[in-house]
């Protein structure tokens, strides 16, 4: 085996570092949660205060939460990551009106977008 060939190795992932890891998993489930508690009170804050304007509260506090949820989702690139994201993330949301009226249905809706991102 040369230089050039160790070089190149090296530079090739392993087969165990394509899945998340336990920190990786433990950072997704912390911005997940800070996801969630942005998307919640940053909207029932704003809520009040801009309710004579439609949609508004719902649309200022969505730009902070997407970016978060982005950040959230991409900068773990593993196998798996968004996935876990999704499935705390809407877990989290089950009983919350956000993504829709309260209800198991949305942990289906976050394993079903993961796949669909994942592929």
């Amino acid at each position: 085996m040369n230089i050039t060939d160790l070089a190149a190795a090296e530079n090739m992932p392993s087969e165990t570092n394509i899945w998340i890891s336990r920190k990786d998993a433990i950072f997704i489930a912390i911005v997940a949660g800070l996801s969630f508690v942005l998307e919640n009170s940053l909207g029932l804050v704003l809520f009040p205060l801009t309710s004579s304007i439609p949609l508004i509260g719902g649309t200022l506090s969505a730009i902070p939460d997407a970016t978060i949820m982005f950040l959230g989702a991409y900068l773990v690139p593993r196998r798996g990551s968004i996935l876990l994201f999704a499935s705390i993330l809407l877990t989290l949301s089950t009983v919350t009106p956000s993504y829709g009226p309260p209800g198991f249905y949305k942990i289906f809706i976050g394993i079903a977008l993961a796949r669909i991102i994942h592929d």
